[in-house]
């Protein structure tokens, strides 16, 4: 688990997260030991991720990962959402630009420390759909289009998009903070990434 405070399981009520959830997904599918190494920190931005991975400190964790899960980029673009339209649109291209360049290295350093590993890579969410504008709606399927794009070129690497199932579940998936998902947030993206990642690796194997 790589990334910000997504990764990290920040806004469980039940202090679990991916960490806890997955593995009982995954357990479904295979009777080996699934071990989860977490590495999210809370308000991380992509440039934080990339000099997280140059430092190296997790070069034997990554090494020896299976699956690799980041989620990243959603406090890179935060702080525009309260800019008026003109500024708003600047600002984003430059954020959108400077972050997919941390992301492009990013995957490379992963790709040049772990080849074989499987990547997933979670699409930003808006959790405050209710009071978003058309132009915020645009900018976030903008950043998604785009990052999917970059990380779709890796052929062991997997783009998983979250706002559409969190979009019209906000009451059920946002927790009390009103940013970070639930428990049952968590549970439900959960689902949807042990689902993606089965069809990587059946698809990988049929190769």
């Amino acid at each position: 688990m790589l990334g910000d405070s997504v990764a990290k399981g920040t806004g469980d009520e039940k202090n679990k997260g991916f960490s806890s959830y997955l593995p009982d997904y995954f357990n479904n599918n295979t009777s080996k030991e699934i071990i989860i190494d977490n590495a999210g920190i809370d308000g991380l931005e992509s440039i934080g991720l990339l000099e997280q991975l140059q430092s190296r400190r997790l070069e034997k964790t990554i090494s020896e990962s299976d699956l690799i899960l980041v989620s990243i980029g959603g406090n890179d673009v935060r702080n525009i959402l309260s800019m008026n339209d003109l500024a708003k649109d600047d600002a984003f291209k430059v954020r959108l630009d400077n972050s997919l360049s941390s992301l492009e290295q990013t995957l490379k350093v992963l790709r040049t420390t772990n080849p074989n590993s499987n990547v997933a890579v979670l699409g930003l969410y808006n959790p405050y759909a209710k009071a978003t504008s058309v132009e915020d709606t645009r900018l976030l399927n903008t950043w998604n289009y785009n990052v999917q794009q970059l990380v779709e070129e890796d052929q062991r690497a997997i783009f998983i998009p979250t706002n559409d199932l969190l979009k019209f579940n906000l009451d059920r998936y946002i927790a009390k903070d009103g940013l970070h998902p639930n428990s049952a947030g968590y549970q439900a993206l959960s689902n949807r990434i042990s689902k993606s990642v089965e069809t990587i690796i059946s698809n990988q194997s049929m190769q």
